[in-house]
């Protein structure tokens, strides 16, 4: 891993260092460094209107903080809408910096996006109206300012966006209690860093936490009757991939990945998650005693390949405390407390999913991740570019379907693509077969080092100016983001 040495000795023997933001997201957090679990908080709901940024009180945060917020709770209250809904929000900066909203997974006009070439400025405001166009499907918004991404969204500026239609409400799937949306992160909590304390050391890997939290609640679990659920599992990590597994061996049955549900339940021993990437699980409880517990977890994994088993872990952040990426973590802990009024059961049909044809692809695009040597800054690239908000880097036409590959020169990262206001569906890749996360309709995509990943897409029916980056958000912030014009 040359690249990666040579930035290390860069970084180490120049003694270079960045200012750390100076909010005390984590200092004084009275869980920090524990391990005692704590309840489940389930976001709050919200149907539009005025969504504000804003910092908290420490004493209006769970974590005894000051995060950053969306809607004035953390996370931020989630969205639930219909397909074919008007959806309208007024953001109102009350930071003291530039935010904006991406839908991410979203298929919204460019306009509506939140590009961070359209800042909403300290104090100001700004309207998101537009027609929900997916399917059924677990979305999430988060902001996209140029170059602090990553910094708002590990304060606390995340929330689900979920759609419901027909299709799926036809399958009497879980819902209401039995439907819980698990919005996963990590935090640096057992070092006691004050807020998003960056260094030059986490560019490489990405800032990367020693405390797992769902629903901003650290060392999590959640108590559940005897019946059938579905869980919504987002990551909504800076830059740590999971690989999820039960701790007592029970398969994961997956329904949906990023854009909705699969055509049948695929049934998995391990599900891998990576930062951006959505996915729904069915878990039945019916056979698990009143008083048992079970444990989902991230397994260790190497950074080969998506086949690959457990291996030696990648790098770690920049301090002691911080589990390396790969490392095995828990997530949270389910405790069986009751007995529900009905189980349900697995459907064996979920949705009719169409297929894209390759064969019928107008465009091959190839696209390089790489590291550049010798630097500190503008270390990851995408074809040997580094993000320029004015710069048009890539033309597509609306509604066209092309094939795009995904070709890893990175020996050290892995990298989760992501594309905006448009999805894809992944064809292959050059490290073996796919994986149960890369079934049906995606917008983020894990791309292992040295790795080719074949998708094919469908253009936005939008014209406008649009985004492809990686989702590991230093890896954004530092550049390895490019633009997309569709016309």
């Amino acid at each position: 891993m040359s690249t990666r040495r040579e930035f290390l000795k860069t970084v180490v023997g120049g003694g270079i260092a960045l200012s750390a933001v100076k909010l005390p997201w984590l200092a004084g957090c009275s869980h920090g460094g524990t391990t005692e679990r704590q309840p489940l908080v389930i976001p709050d709901e919200f149907a539009g209107g005025m969504l504000v940024a804003s910092v908290l009180s420490a004493t209006s945060s769970g974590l005894g903080t000051q995060p950053w917020t969306l809607g004035g709770r953390t996370p931020a209250p989630t969205i639930r809408v219909r397909k074919a809904d008007m959806f309208s929000t007024q953001l109102v900066n009350n930071l003291a910096e530039p935010t904006n909203i991406h839908w991410h997974g979203v298929l919204v006009p460019a306009d509506m996006d939140g590009h961070p070439k359209e800042p909403v400025a300290a104090g100001g405001s700004r309207m998101f109206s537009y027609q929900v166009q997916n399917r059924a499907g677990t979305y999430w918004y988060h902001p996209h300012p140029h170059q602090a991404t990553g910094k708002q969204v590990y304060l606390g500026m995340a929330g689900f966006f979920i759609v419901n239609d027909s299709e799926e409400q036809a399958l009497g799937l879980p819902a209401g209690a039995f439907d819980v949306p698990l919005l996963i992160q990590d935090r640096r909590l057992a070092s006691g860093s004050p807020g998003y304390a960056f260094q030059p050391m986490d560019i490489p890997n990405g800032y990367l936490g020693d405390t797992i939290t769902v629903n901003g609640v650290p060392n999590a679990y959640f108590e559940v009757a005897t019946g059938l659920y579905r869980f919504r599992l987002l990551n909504g990590a800076n830059a740590r991939i999971f690989r999820l597994q039960f701790a007592d061996g029970r398969p994961l049955v997956v329904i949906a990945t990023d854009g909705g549900l699969l055509e049948a339940p695929v049934t998995t021993d391990s599900l891998w998650l990576g930062p951006g990437e959505r996915a729904e699980i069915l878990v039945d409880f019916s056979k698990d005693p009143i008083g048992s517990s079970l444990l989902l977890h991230s397994i260790e994994f190497g950074m080969g390949g998506p086949t690959g088993g457990g291996g030696h872990a990648g790098h770690g952040g920049s301090t002691s405390t911080v589990p390396p990426q790969g490392a095995d973590v828990d997530i949270i802990r389910f405790d069986v407390k009751r007995a529900a009024a009905s189980g349900g059961s697995i459907p064996t049909k979920l949705a009719t999913l169409e297929k894209l044809d390759p064969g019928t692809a107008s465009k091959t695009r190839t696209f390089e991740l790489a590291m550049r040597q010798g630097v500190t800054t503008g270390l990851h690239t995408i074809n040997n570019l580094l993000f320029d908000l004015a710069r048009m880097d890539e033309q597509l036409a609306a509604q066209a379907i092309e094939i795009w590959e995904f070709k890893s020169l990175d020996d050290g990262n892995i990298h989760p693509m992501h594309v905006h206001g448009m999805q894809f569906q992944v064809i292959s890749r050059s490290s073996g077969p796919l994986n149960a996360n890369d079934m049906g309709w995606k917008d983020t995509v894990l791309v292992f080092p040295m790795e080719t990943v074949r998708v094919v897409a469908r253009v936005s029916s939008y014209p406008g100016m649009y985004l492809l980056h990686c989702h590991t958000l230093e890896h954004e912030d530092d550049g390895m983001m490019i633009n997309l014009q569709v016309t």
